[in-house]
C-alpha cells in the first residue's frame, strides 16, 4: 500500500516528549504543558493547544511547546498557524530536528510545495540519514512532476533502510504509473497520452472493496489520492477499508484528513467509531455530536451515542466514589486479641478476609504480596513466618484507587536455632537475560523501536548488572519456542536468574477471552490463532524452565492479558536494618514467577522512532538508577519508576511462584 507523506509523524508528534525535561525555572509553564500534553494524548487537539499557549505566555522560550503545538495545529487542519509555530522554533534553535521536516509537511498540506521541498532539503543537511524525509522529498517531487528524481530520492531512503515499507511502496507505485504510461506509449506510437485518472483509481479501488479486496482497494484509493491530493472522498473510503482491516490509528489519520478537506457527517461518524476501537471514548462522543449537528436525525450515530454514553457515565459513576474499601479479617482470628495479635506455632500462616466496596475491589496486598480475590471479595494468601514477632499489613485497593489498610502482629515463639543450608545465605548466582525484540513483521504494521529497546535493556543489563545477554531480534514464531526450550533445557544454581523481556506486536481474540504474542511469520489474519503464541503456551513454557527466579517483562499491546489476576504493585517492606548480604539472601528464599507488562486489555504506545516506547523508556531509567544507594533494584523498585504510565502498566504472578518471591538486579 502506498502512504504517500509519511503519516507516522503525524501520529507520533503530538506524543514525543513525554520524559524530555522542562526547564525547571518554568514550573507554572511545566504544568500547562504537562496539562497540553495529556489532553493531546487523548486527541482533544483544540484543549491541547489551548494548554501549550498558556505555557508559552509564562515562558516563551519553551521550544517543546512551539513544536507540540505546531503538531496539533496540523491536526486540526491550520496549517499557517503550525508553520508560525514551527518558524518560531527555527528562530530560536535553527539546529532543532524535525523541525524543517515539520514546516515542510504544513506547507506541503498548503499545496506550496516549492517551499515545502527547500524545507525537506534543509533537514536533509542536518541529518543525511533520515529515511522519512527522503519519502517525502520524493513525493513533493511527484507532485511537481519530477519523476525520475523522485525515484532517485525513494532509493535513498530504502538505501537507509531496505525494509521501509512506505518509501518501498511509494516505489512500487510509482514504478506501475511509468510502467502504464510507457506501455501506453509503445502500443499507440504517440509520445504523450492521457493519464490514468484519479476518478479511474478511485473507482478500481471501490470495485476491489466491494469483492473485500481489502488490498488491492487501498492501494487503488492510494493511487488516486497520488494523483489528487486534495480528492476527499479517497481517503475517507481508504479510512474506511482500513478501519475493517483493524488497522485503526491508519484508518484515523485518513479520516483526519478527510476531515481537513471539509466537514461530512459520515467521516464524523467513521471517525467516532474508529475512536471507540482506539478506547477514546470521549473523542468518539465529540465526533457523533458534530455528525448530529449536521443532522440531528441521524439514526445510527444516536444509537451508537447512546451507547458510548452509557459506558461512560458508568465509568464516572465509578470515579465520584472517594470511600476507602473496608476490610474484615478472617484468618487469623484476631477476636480474641481485640485485633492485636495471635501466636502461631507453625512456619506458615495463611491471611484471609473480605473487602468491599461499592466501586469493586481492584486487588489486596499482603505484605508486598498479591492476593487472590474472588469476585465477591474474599482473598487469601499463604505467608511465611520469621521467628518472634512478625507484623502482617494488609492493603485494598478499590477501582477508583481508594486504600484502605489494617495491620495486626502474628508472633512465632522462639525455638531452638537452626542453620540454613548453605544456599539459603549464599548470594552467590547468574544472571541471565532474554531478550525478544520485534519490529519488522511479514503482515503486520511495522513497529519502531522493540529491537532497539530490546538491545539497550541488554546492554544495560551486561554492563552494570554482568548479565549474560542474548538478544533475539525478529524472530519466527518457532524460533522464539525454540529460544525458549533452548533455556528449558540448561542446568540452573539454586539463586540463578532469568530475565526476559519481550517487546512487539501483541493481538487478543475477543472469542476465546485469550491473550497472544504475535511473532514475525504471524498471520493478520488467522482465525484459529495458530501463527501466534497463545499466552497460555508462554505461561506454561517459562513456569517449566527449571530456574528457580524468573522476572518477565512484556511491552506488547494486550500484555496484561498473560494473567487474568494482574496487579500492580509489588516489592516488601520487611527487609529493613538487615545487612545487604542477608537482603539478598532472603530475597532469593522463594521460587519467582513473576510478570510485569506495559498495560492491560488495551493497545499501548510503540513511542517515537530511536527515541524508546514510553514503558521501555522507564524501565531503562530504573535500570540506570542502580537501586539507590544500596546498589539493588527490585521488582517493586521497578515498579515504582514505571506505574505512573498510561495506559497503566499491570504486573502479577504465575505458575509455581511462591509468596514472598523477588527478583534482584545487583550492581556489579
Amino acid at each position: 500500500m502506498r502512504y504517500l507523506i509519511d503519516f507516522q509523524l503525524i501520529r507520533l508528534a503530538l506524543f514525543i516528549l513525554l520524559c524530555m525535561p522542562l526547564l525547571a525555572s518554568a514550573q507554572t509553564a511545566e504544568d500547562y504543558f504537562e496539562k497540553a500534553f495529556q489532553a493531546g494524548e487523548q486527541n482533544d487537539l483544540d484543549k491541547a493547544v489551548e494548554n501549550y499557549s498558556l505555557a508559552l505566555k509564562l515562558n516563551e522560550f519553551l521550544i517543546e511547546a512551539y513544536y507540540n503545538r505546531g503538531w496539533c495545529y496540523i491536526g486540526l487542519g491550520k496549517n499557517n498557524e503550525a508553520i508560525r509555530d514551527f518558524s518560531k522554533l527555527i528562530d530560536l534553535e535553527k539546529d532543532y530536528k524535525n523541525a524543517y521536516m515539520s514546516r515542510g509537511y504544513a506547507r506541503y498540506n498548503l499545496g506550496d510545495y516549492e517551499k515545502a521541498l527547500e524545507d525537506y532539503l534543509a533537514e536533509i543537511k542536518l541529518d543525511a540519514d533520515n529515511k522519512l524525509c527522503y519519502n517525502n522529498i520524493a513525493v513533493t517531487k511527484e507532485k511537481l512532476n519530477q519523476r525520475d528524481e523522485a525515484m532517485a530520492y525513494y532509493d535513498k531512503a530504502l538505501a537507509i533502510d531496505p525494509a521501509y515499507e512506505v518509501a518501498k511502496d511509494n516505489k512500487n507505485a510509482l514504478k506501475v504509473l511509468l510502467d502504464s504510461l510507457n506501455q501506453q506509449q509503445q502500443s499507440t506510437g504517440v509520445a504523450e497520452v492521457a493519464e490514468v485518472s484519479a476518478q479511474d483509481y478511485f473507482n478500481a479501488g471501490y470495485r476491489a472493496s466491494e469483492k473485500g479486496d481489502y488490498q488491492k482497494a487501498i492501494e487503488n484509493y492510494t493511487n488516486a489520492i497520488s494523483l489528487d491530493r486534495n480528492y476527499r472522498q479517497a481517503y475517507e473510503n481508504r479510512g474506511w477499508v482500513k478501519f475493517r482491516m483493524e488497522k485503526y490509528l491508519s484508518a484515523l489519520d485518513d479520516f483526519n484528513v478527510a476531515l481537513d478537506m471539509g466537514i461530512d457527517k459520515s467521516t464524523y461518524y467513521l471517525r467516532g467509531q474508529t475512536k471507540i476501537k482506539l478506547n477514546m471514548l470521549e473523542g468518539a462522543i465529540k465526533d457523533f455530536d458534530k455528525a448530529l449537528e449536521i443532522d440531528p436525525e441521524y439514526s445510527v450515530v444516536l444509537d451508537n451515542k447512546k451507547l458510548v454514553q452509557k459506558t461512560l457515565d458508568e465509568k464516572n459513576a465509578r470515579l465520584s466514589d472517594k470511600n476507602p474499601p473496608r476490610i474484615a479479617i478472617t484468618s487469623p482470628n484476631l477476636s480474641e486479641t481485640r485485633g492485636i495479635g495471635v501466636v502461631r506455632l507453625d512456619e506458615n500462616v495463611t491471611v484471609a478476609g473480605v473487602a468491599q466496596d461499592e466501586s469493586g475491589i481492584k486487588e489486596v496486598i499482603v505484605n508486598g504480596n498479591n492476593a487472590q480475590v474472588r469476585p465477591n471479595g474474599e482473598f487469601d494468601l499463604q505467608l511465611p513466618l520469621g521467628q518472634g514477632k512478625n507484623q502482617i499489613t494488609v492493603i485494598a485497593f478499590d477501582l477508583k484507587g481508594n486504600r484502605a489498610e489494617q495491620s495486626f502482629m502474628v508472633e512465632r515463639p522462639v525455638k531452638e536455632v537452626v542453620a540454613a543450608p548453605k544456599e539459603t545465605t549464599s548470594t552467590n548466582g547468574k544472571n541471565y537475560a532474554l531478550l525478544i525484540g520485534t519490529d519488522d513483521y511479514d503482515e503486520w504494521e511495522k513497529l519502531n523501536n522493540p529491537v532497539n529497546d530490546a538491545k539497550k535493556v541488554a546492554e544495560e543489563l551486561k554492563t552494570s548488572y554482568k548479565f549474560e545477554t542474548d538478544l533475539v531480534t525478529n524472530a519466527k514464531k518457532e524460533q522464539i519456542l525454540v529460544k525458549l526450550r533452548e533455556y528449558a533445557k540448561k542446568t540452573y544454581e539454586p539463586n540463578d536468574q532469568l530475565f526476559i523481556f519481550v517487546a512487539g506486536h501483541g493481538h487478543f481474540d475477543e472469542v476465546f477471552n485469550e491473550g497472544f504474542l504475535v511473532a514475525k511469520d504471524s498471520k493478520k489474519e488467522d482465525e484459529s490463532g495458530a501463527s501466534f503464541i497463545s499466552h497460555n503456551m508462554l505461561r506454561s513454557n517459562i513456569n517449566n524452565i527449571k530456574c528457580k527466579h524468573i522476572f518477565l517483562v512484556m511491552d506488547v499491546c494486550f500484555g496484561g492479558t498473560f494473567d487474568p489476576l494482574v496487579a500492580k504493585r509489588g516489592g516488601a517492606t520487611e527487609y529493613d536494618n538487615i545487612s545487604k548480604h542477608e537482603f539478598i539472601a532472603r530475597k532469593l528464599r522463594f521460587k519467582t514467577r513473576r510478570f510485569l507488562t506495559s498495560g492491560g486489555k488495551e493497545y499501548v504506545s510503540d513511542g517515537r522512532p530511536g527515541m524508546h516506547s514510553p514503558f521501555a523508556r522507564r524501565l531503562l531509567e530504573a535500570l540506570r538508577g542502580f537501586g539507590g544507594n544500596d546498589g539493588i533494584l527490585t521488582i517493586g523498585e521497578i515498579i515504582s519508576q514505571v506505574e505512573a504510565l498510561s495506559p497503566e502498566p499491570r504486573t502479577g504472578e504465575f505458575g509455581e511462584n511462591e509468596p514472598g518471591s523477588d527478583f534482584i538486579f545487583i550492581v556489579k
